[in-house]
Parts: C-alpha cells; structure tokens; sequence
C-alpha cells in the first residue's frame, strides 16, 4: 500500500506561516491592549478609594489603612445587599465617626451602633457579642438592619429614621446628617 504525498507549493507554507506570526502578534498587542486597560481601570479604583480614604481618615481623624478596610467592608456589603456603600459610609459617620470600638451610653456598639439586645439573633450569626466590634460583622449586621428597616418602610429616608429609632419621622436631624454626609462622600470620591 503506497501512501500519496500532497505537494503543498511553498508559497502556501510561507502565507500560513507569515499569518501564523501576525494572528499571534496581534492576539498579544491585543492581550497587551487589555491588560494595560485593566491597569489603568485599577488604578483609578485604587486612586478613588485612596482619595475617600485619605478623606475619611483626615475628617474622622482615623488611620488611612482603617479607613480602607471600612470601605471595602462598606462596598461588599453595599453590592450583597443592593445598599449604595456611602450610605452605608455615611450612616457610619453620623453613627460612630468611624471609630469601631465606640460603645454609646445607651448600649449600642461598634461602627455601625448595633443595639445587642435587640438584634442579638444577627450577631449570634456573625460570632459572639464582641463580633460587633470588628468591621466585617459590624457592617454586615447594621447593612442587613438597614436593608430591612428600607424595604419595611418602602424608602431610605423612612428606613433610616426607624434605623436611628426615630420611627417614621424622616425629618429627623439624624436622616438630614445621614444624607449630607452621602454626598459628601460620594463627591469626595
């Protein structure tokens, strides 16, 4: 049995190989065009938390590395639970002036002034009762509080008057500082 061999005219083999070459430069200029694009779009997410944070840490007079850890904490509750991060940022700032280990006389705890006694069952899902003091479960607790307090009451407003225990009075002077410092901080970002 005799095996045919195909003659390929060598011009065909250097137009394959020549277009070999250029598919795999441009795939790579391509790749190359990419990667610098994601550089540059990570750059300006890490620049516009360093700017927030910078902000953050000189206003509420708090370390850079704190202030970063709180919104990023802030950010990933924010996108879990469909709550914009600088209203959760801003309830922070009228809460706790982003200390996370403040307690209030009235026995509310952390960044987001959790009230142990009566959301005991949300930190028992986070740990034990000094889970309220660090930032992850702090602001994992009071995002959920909010997120409910919002869809109870049917706006944000509403959500966080009954969030600062102003029942449904959203002329409350906590509503008002809630929302000024939103868009304080998102216009610092």
């Amino acid at each position: 049995m005799k095996i045919n061999k195909i003659q390929i005219p060598p011009l065909i083999i250097i137009s394959l190989i020549v277009f070999s070459i250029l598919t795999f430069i441009y795939i790579n200029r391509f790749d190359q065009h990419k990667k610098n694009n994601l550089i540059e779009d990570l750059s300006d997410i890490v620049n516009y938390d360093n700017t927030l944070a910078k902000y953050i840490s000189k206003e509420f007079e708090i370390s850079e590395k704190l202030a970063k850890e709180i919104i990023k904490s802030a950010e990933l509750e924010g996108e879990k639970n469909g709550i914009d991060k600088y209203l959760i940022l801003a309830v922070i700032a009228v809460e706790s002036r982003f200390h996370p280990y403040l307690e209030s006389k009235a026995g509310a705890l952390g960044l987001m002034q959790i009230m142990p006694n009566i959301h005991k069952a949300k930190i028992e899902k986070q740990g034990d009762i000094y889970s309220v003091f660090e930032i992850k479960s702090n602001i994992s607790i009071g995002t959920e509080i909010l997120k409910e307090f919002i869809k109870m009451t049917g706006d944000i407003e509403s959500g966080l008057a009954k969030y600062v225990g102003a029942g449904n009075d959203i002329n409350h002077v906590y509503v008002k500082d809630v929302l000024t410092w939103q868009d304080k901080l998102k216009k610092t970002a």
